[in-house]
């Protein structure tokens, strides 16, 4: 399978470039989630991925960091109109309503997120 990993984090993607090292079957973009024209003109998702074939797109644990008042869906609805038919969706997002001790662990997690964008 080939694939291409995406992150806005530069140390999450220099880790990434050092384990895909020449692996001709995968690849890292520097990108931002939500402006998905960066990710689809990567030249190295141009490389990787063919998007007149199905794919899968893996969204997993990360739509929770973009705040509600960014319109998470947008950039999702973005990436899904690229893809061909027969394409699947792959998404997780965390849900903290009905564990209030982690309610404050999350608030800190979308704060650190904000604040290395």
């Amino acid at each position: 399978a080939r694939v291409v990993y995406v992150d806005h984090d530069p140390v999450a993607v220099a880790h990434s470039e050092a384990v895909l090292d020449g692996d001709p079957l995968a690849s890292v973009v520097a990108a931002d989630l939500r402006k998905p024209a960066e990710i689809l003109g990567a030249p190295a998702f141009g490389e990787l991925i063919d998007l007149k074939r199905p794919v899968a797109l893996l969204l997993v644990a990360v739509l929770h960091f973009i705040e509600d008042s960014e319109n998470p869906a947008a950039p999702v609805a973005e990436l899904l109109d690229a893809l061909a038919p027969g394409s699947m969706l792959i998404l997780t997002h965390a849900a903290y309503e009905h564990i209030p001790t982690s309610r404050q662990e999350a608030t800190g997690a979308v704060d650190v997120y904000r604040d290395i964008r």
